[in-house]
C-alpha cells in the first residue's frame, strides 16, 4: 500500500512518522469507510485539543487547523501529497 498525504508546508520527520503510524493503525480503507476513519481521527483530535490547558493557545490552534483543513482536503483531492508509506510486495501498481 502506498499512501500519499498532503502536509501543511514542510513536514518534519516526526510528523510524518506519527501520520504513518495512524495510517497503519487504521489499516486498509474500503470505499465505504472514509467517513468512519475521518471521524475516528476527529474524535482523537478533539480530545488532544482539549488537553491544551492554555485557552488562548488552544483557540489559536483550532483556528489554524480550521483554515488548514480546507487547503489540505483540496491538496489531497488534487494528489499533491507525499508518499508516507513505502510500496509493499502486495502493491500491484
Amino acid at each position: 500500500m502506498i499512501r500519499h498525504i498532503a502536509f501543511p508546508g514542510p513536514a518534519s520527520e516526526r510528523l510524518k512518522g506519527m501520520v504513518r503510524k495512524l495510517v497503519l493503525g487504521l489499516g486498509e480503507a474500503k470505499d465505504n469507510e472514509p467517513e468512519d476513519r475521518s471521524f475516528a481521527c476527529f474524535v482523537l483530535l478533539c480530545s488532544e485539543l482539549a488537553s491544551i490547558k492554555d485557552a488562548t493557545r488552544r483557540d489559536r490552534f483550532v483556528n489554524v487547523l480550521t483554515d488548514s483543513a480546507r487547503v489540505l482536503v483540496q491538496d489531497n483531492i488534487n494528489d499533491k501529497g507525499v508518499a508516507i508509506l513505502p510500496p509493499t510486495s502486495s502493491t500491484t501498481h
